[in-house]
């Protein structure tokens, strides 16, 4: 039953509308059972429709609806919720004022911050990659962020970091099956990919020697991100590289950072992918070795490794093929080109919600 809720209404039984067991007792239900609060807000909603058509010869009804019965229906419920508004109120209350959604309701508290201060509407994702990620950063600018956010703005930077290490893997990864035009084994295909006089770096110095240079401004992080993405060249493993290496100098020994926000250093340590702490200790142990051996191991244990350890492990759990490459015999073999995208973030979608609740 609790998986029951949790597939078909996630939202309200979080907000508490709906139970499927005794909160006093322990007993459990056959079925979801109503809370006073989700009878509060169904009786709201019902004021608004019980005079439309569909409300009193349709509800109940198994027959086709007529269109102009639905557009009424419509006019009625308004994707702006502007029709709604006790409706819009008890949600506003039950998201944003219940101790059960602390951190939803830190989020809301601190994106109100965030629009006042900056003037952000939150709907470009490269603009709030920048306000969280370095505006409100203690890496960045956060002279100007209150204590009671600086928490709640350390998870959310967290967040984007993991974002900005993956989608370096992913960088990698895309100019790796652009190379593999023709079938190759590992370590040509590596070589290929690395074009080592392309490197910014000497090779034969250690990862330690320019650890410390590996730290961009947004502008710098987005265009290495942007180049890969639109462009076929090898400075996507490099930039990559520098990119990984970025958020190692970001998050690595942080001690201004909540629990909640280290949890995300183990984020895929859980389902076999590569967690940001795993990378990190791998720098700390290629620290005093060749940058051309840490390359090397990046691109062949967190790339093509992972790539085809992930790819089996969704086709036995989800039969999805999402496998780009194929190994036959020694040699690697490209089924499609990767391509990627950054991730969404939560933020955005908190932004929307506030929105159409008038809290923004």
């Amino acid at each position: 039953m609790r998986n029951y809720i949790s597939g078909i209404s996630a939202g309200i039984a979080s907000m508490n509308l709906v139970i499927n067991e005794n909160l006093d007792t322990g007993e459990a239900y056959t079925h979801p059972v109503i809370t006073l609060k989700g009878e509060q807000l169904a009786k709201a909603f019902e004021k608004v429709i019980q005079e439309t058509v569909y409300y009193k010869q349709y509800r109940f009804n198994t027959a086709p609806v007529p269109r102009d019965v639905l557009a009424e229906l419509g006019q009625a419920l308004r994707i702006d919720m502007s029709t709604l508004p006790e409706c819009r109120e008890l949600l506003k209350e039950y998201l944003f004022e219940s101790e059960r959604l602390r951190k939803l309701r830190e989020s809301q508290k601190y994106l109100d911050f965030i629009h006042k201060d900056t003037g952000n509407d939150f709907t470009e994702l490269k603009r709030i990659r920048e306000i969280v990620f370095d505006r409100y950063s203690p890496m960045g600018n956060a002279n100007n962020l209150p204590d009671e956010f600086k928490e709640i703005a350390g998870e959310w930077e967290t967040v984007v970091g993991r974002h900005y290490f993956t989608v370096g893997l992913q960088m990698i990864f895309k100019y790796m099956t652009e190379v593999l035009a023709e079938p190759l084994d590992l370590e040509t295909w590596i070589k290929l990919s690395m074009e080592e006089e392309k490197a910014p770096f000497n090779l034969d110095e250690t990862l330690g020697s320019i650890i410390d240079e590996q730290n961009f401004e947004h502008a710098q992080r987005e265009f290495m991100v942007e180049k890969a993405r639109r462009d076929s060249s090898p400075d996507s493993v490099w930039n990559g590289l520098q990119l990984l290496l970025s958020i190692y100098n970001r998050f690595n020994d942080r001690d201004d950072l909540s629990d909640t926000a280290k949890q995300f250093y183990l984020y895929g340590s859980n389902d076999d992918s590569i967690s940001m702490q795993y990378f990190f200790d791998k720098v700390d142990e290629y620290m005093d070795k060749p940058i051309r051996d840490f390359a090397e191991y990046v691109l062949r244990n967190f790339v093509v490794r992972q790539h085809m350890d992930t790819a089996f492990m969704k086709m036995i759990r989800n039969n999805v093929d999402g496998f780009y490459i194929e190994k036959i015999g020694n040699q690697y073999r490209r089924r499609y080109v990767f391509d990627f995208a950054f991730q969404g973030l939560r933020l955005e979608e908190l932004a929307s919600v506030m929105k159409d609740l008038r809290c923004i």
